[in-house]
């Protein structure tokens, strides 16, 4: 991912310090080569385009998608420019960043107001209204070209006359989350390994990483374990201190997680 890295090959993390602590390692100039707009701002949308559209009915239509629903914005603009664009975009951040209005292809839109288009039946077409003739600002939460997505006005495709591609805020995949467990009591130790051996040779694929702590029955110390995908390490820690609730606590982050399915296992091993 960085191509300026340093990259050292050690054992646990052991390596001097003066290797990775200090060194100065940002550089402005060499982010800006990696990444040209690194010092853009973050905008919720990532593209815009200003029309010119008379008054009445214009549709939005999109082609299949990778997500269910995209937040849109048909914004009025004074003129027709990039300047008008920029400040647009300032202004409806604001608004995209907050409440918006489901709508679904039934529904007459209505300029002016953040949208949340269903996109659960692809193709689709949404219509807006327009009271009035002028320049609007098109926003969309993705790029168009995800969608196939286009503006059509009088049955002909629009065409904008100044577009823009903004940085997108983030990327996310709701296949991924993490799943996290603080259970009290102690584990049987075979018991568990078992369920981590079956565990990481039937989903191993899914889980990206996984790390805790474990009380194990008979342990003086606590175990600490760490995973990525079919590896996994432990190694014992500190000693439990006199009176010390014995509990265990452990982390997965993967995709697919069946949260209780995991709970389930992991109670199955307690002594």
């Amino acid at each position: 991912m960085n191509s300026q890295a340093d990259i050292r090959r050690t054992t646990n993390a052991d390596v001097e310090l003066d290797a990775v602590l200090d060194v100065k390692g940002f550089n402005l100039q060499r982010a800006l080569d990696l990444d040209p707009a690194f010092m853009e701002p973050e905008y919720p949308f990532e593209w815009v385009g200003i029309y010119l559209l008379t008054a009445g009915r214009h549709r939005l239509e999109l082609e299949a998608g990778p997500d269910p629903s995209m937040k849109v914005a048909l914004q009025h603009v004074s003129e027709a420019d990039g300047a008008a664009l920029a400040a647009a975009a300032d202004v409806v951040s604001i608004d995209f960043s907050g409440d918006s209005r489901r709508v679904t292809p039934a529904d007459d839109l209505d300029p002016d107001h953040v949208l949340e288009l269903a996109l659960e039946r692809l193709p689709a077409a949404f219509d807006f209204v327009l009271p009035k003739g002028g320049a609007y600002a098109l926003f969309t939460e993705h790029h168009p070209s995800e969608f196939a997505a286009h503006l059509v006005t009088a049955d002909v495709p629009g065409v904008p006359i100044v577009e823009r591609a903004f940085k997108p805020e983030h990327e996310h995949d709701d296949e991924i989350a993490s799943v996290g467990l603080d259970i009290t009591g102690e584990v049987d130790g075979r018991r568990i390994n078992a369920w981590l051996s079956e565990l990481l040779r039937t989903r191993g694929t899914d889980i990206f990483r996984m790390k805790g702590v474990l009380a194990i029955r008979d342990a003086e110390h606590r175990v600490i374990f760490q995973g990525v995908h079919m590896l996994l390490e432990s190694s014992p820690d500190r000693p439990w201190r006199p009176g010390e609730e014995r509990r265990s606590t452990i982390v997965f982050i993967g995709r697919n997680l069946d949260r209780e399915a995991i709970e389930g296992g992991f109670r199955a091993c307690l002594a």
